[in-house]
Formats: structure tokens, C-alpha cells, sequence
């Protein structure tokens, strides 16, 4: 009877000992899991802009974006704006991020910033748009640059707001981008572009209204 009884507990400490293990295996997979989550949304981008050129008149006529990934470089793109109102002596990038912040949007004629991060495509990846133009009573133009897959900005010709305007309105829902401009001294028009499944943008609504 002993012999029984022996064997018994012997057999329940072994699978006892046996399924621990399996346990502390799923929580390492699982802290494991959790780390690389962690890490990838660290994945940060900072951008510094240093004038190479200037005109005439001292305003930057060339620039060097240095990206920077994690605090690391990792692209230089040259840029040629058309006309900044900034002389070298003044010369300064004012920066506001907008990627899943939660600011509303707040670009203006008369105030806005020279660069600016924000999502234009949708696809949950950082792009940057930097002032092409200080613009007149339109107010500022851009060129937008876009990230891809690996980690590098590119230009898109098929974007509709290149040199354009900055959108008022940035919908991840609907997948639009919405823009407002004034016309002649009494109207503002109101377009909205709406990007397809298929990666090409169609503009769905046009208005112009009186000022108010």
C-alpha cells in the first residue's frame, strides 16, 4: 500500500513540475511580446534644418533636413524652398507635431509653422510637410514628404496639396484632407480630397462662401 501511495505522489509531483515550466514560458513569451510593442513605438523621428544657401536678400535658398530616427541619423534631404520671409540672421524652424497628439489643427495665414509632422496618407506612419512659400493673402504653401516602409521621406507628385496649402481638417476616418482658401476679398472655398482604396486622391467636394 505504501509502494501505491509512493508512486502516486511521485507521479503528481512529476506533472506538477512538468506544467510550471509551460506557465513561465508563456509569461516570458509574453514579456517578450510586450518589449517589442515597447520598442517599436519609441521609433521617433526628429528634424533638423540647416540653411546651405541663401538669395540675395539673405533668405534661405537652399536647406539640409537632417532626419534623425531615435536620436540617430538617418536620411539628409536637400530642399529649395521658393521664398521664405526668414533672412538667415532671423532664420529659425518652428516645429509642431500633429501624429496622434490630439492638437487641433491651428495653421493660419497670418500664424503657422514651418515644419510640421502629421499623418497625410493614412497609414499610421509619420510625414512631415516643410514651408515651400510664405505665401501672400493665400497664406503658406508646402511640400509634403511622406515615409515609407523603411524609414525614408520621399516626394509623392500624385499628392493633391503639393506647394499647396496646409488642410484645416484631417480626417483618419474618412480618409480625408480638407483645405480652405480665400477667394477675391469677400469668398473662401472649401475643398475636400478623399484618398482611395486603390492609393489615388479624388476630390469630392468643392464650395466657395461668403465671408463672415
Amino acid at each position: 500500500m505504501k509502494t501505491i501511495i509512493t508512486g502516486y505522489l511521485l507521479l503528481m509531483c512529476f506533472l506538477g513540475c512538468k506544467k510550471t515550466p509551460t506557465l513561465q514560458t508563456k509569461e516570458l513569451n509574453s514579456s517578450v511580446e510586450k518589449r517589442e510593442n515597447f520598442i517599436k513605438k519609441q521609433d521617433k523621428f526628429k528634424f533638423s534644418v540647416i540653411v546651405l544657401n541663401t538669395d540675395n536678400d539673405g533668405r534661405p535658398s537652399k536647406l539640409k533636413i537632417e532626419v534623425f530616427k531615435n536620436n540617430t541619423p538617418s536620411q539628409n534631404i536637400i530642399f529649395e524652398p521658393n521664398f521664405w520671409i526668414f533672412t538667415e540672421e532671423n532664420f529659425k524652424i518652428n516645429q509642431i507635431n500633429y501624429f496622434k497628439n490630439g492638437l487641433k489643427i491651428q495653421e493660419g495665414i497670418e500664424n503657422y509653422h514651418n515644419l510640421i509632422i502629421a499623418d497625410f496618407n493614412f497609414d499610421n506612419l509619420e510625414d512631415f510637410a516643410i514651408l515651400y512659400d510664405s505665401g501672400g493673402n493665400g497664406g503658406p504653401v508646402y511640400s509634403y514628404y511622406f515615409q515609407d516602409k523603411m524609414g525614408k521621406f520621399n516626394l509623392n507628385d500624385k499628392f493633391p496639396l503639393n506647394q499647396g496649402p496646409f488642410p484645416k481638417n484631417i480626417n483618419n476616418t474618412n480618409h480625408t484632407l480638407t483645405i480652405s482658401l480665400p477667394i477675391s476679398c469677400c469668398k473662401i472655398e472649401t475643398t475636400i480630397f478623399n484618398l482611395k482604396e486603390n492609393g489615388e486622391w479624388e476630390m469630392i467636394s468643392s464650395k466657395q462662401e461668403d465671408l463672415k
